[in-house]
């Protein structure tokens, strides 16, 4: 499960990067064949994006395939107030019941999100700023970067097969960090502008080993009967930090420092993502963790007691097996 899960997901990664590269390269040859300044250039790049998502969304709606009720409100609740209460027990349980490997993952996934999506909005401000690039010169940098996060996501899946997400994941933060360091350290004028397109490499690279790790991760610790909840909880945590880094970026900017620091101080997330990281438990009892369907812990309330009997169940007849078996 794990392999064919990893080799999912790193091809997803570069479907998605390659679509992306493709769409930032016909806007940059839009731009400069018509010869049109940043903000037109912001326009039609809008234009485009929003005429593909109305086609490809649609398409893709049409084609999903249905799936039926998992739950019903119970009789005398509301649908609002049953909402909140199921997200308040699935909580109390990522925090009792799954602590070997979710309840990291979800801490880790705060800050190292935080970390990543402020990249963009940072690296933007820094290649303008401090590299005095132009809009086609940082389109330029992103393609390079999409490009580059091809072969990072191959390099995720091979350095997953070879240890497992958790190691992979936290290597993976650790070079991010390096990398963003040498590159506020090196990159502090216009005279180093053409090496913005080697730490472009270095860090697409990167990034398509960061994500389709992290995807994993989430993956393998996700137990059963709560995948649409404990989803909902992962893209919350992805988002709930992001204001952060570029709050520091801009204080450490309007102090008078050199946006250098603002750019690594990207690091701090990362470190503190790692320390997350190196508090979840050997891989193997990770797994095994996830193995167990949520409702075996009772909480599963919105579904009355059904769910909970047939663990029971299952776990008496388990139990009955064991006994038939040491009897004979």
């Amino acid at each position: 499960k794990q392999d064919v899960m990893t080799n999912f997901v790193s091809k997803f990664v570069m479907l998605q990067y390659f679509s992306q590269s493709s769409f930032l390269l016909i806007v940059v040859v839009i731009s400069i064949i018509l010869r049109m300044n940043s903000v037109v250039t912001a326009q039609v790049s809008q234009g485009i994006n929003c005429f593909w998502i109305l086609i490809t969304w649609g398409i893709g709606w049409y084609i999903m395939p249905s799936a039926s009720q998992r739950r019903t409100v119970p009789e005398g609740s509301h649908v609002l107030i049953v909402g909140f209460t199921q997200t308040f027990h699935t909580m109390k349980l990522v925090g009792t019941k799954f602590k070997k490997g979710m309840l990291w993952f979800f801490l880790a996934v705060i800050f190292a999100e935080a970390g990543a999506n402020a990249f963009t909005v940072v690296s933007v401000t820094f290649m303008s700023e401090v590299l005095k690039m132009d809009g086609t010169e940082v389109a330029i940098i992103f393609i390079v970067t999409l490009v580059a996060s091809l072969p990072g996501a191959v390099l995720a899946e091979f350095v997953t097969k070879k240890t497992d997400p958790n190691k992979s994941w936290q290597l993976c933060l650790v070079v991010f960090a390096i990398v963003t360091v040498a590159g506020g350290l090196l990159l502090t004028d216009e005279s180093q502008k053409n090496l913005i397109y080697l730490f472009g490499v270095l860090w697409g690279v990167i990034l398509g080993w960061f994500y389709p790790t992290e995807n994993l991760f989430f993956s393998m610790v996700l137990p059963k009967g709560a995948e649409t909840e404990l989803a909902g909880f992962y893209i919350y945590c992805t988002q709930i930090l992001v204001w952060a880094p570029p709050l520091i970026f801009t204080a450490i900017n309007e102090s008078g420092a050199h946006m250098k620091w603002g750019l690594m101080s990207l690091i701090i997330f990362f470190g503190i993502a790692l320390v997350f990281l190196r508090m979840v438990s050997p891989w193997d009892e990770v797994v095994k963790e996830a193995e167990t369907p949520i409702s075996n812990f009772g909480i599963d309330e919105i579904d009355g007691n059904i769910e909970l009997e047939e663990g029971v169940n299952d776990a008496r007849e388990t139990k009955e097996d064991e006994f038939h078996v040491s009897s004979s």
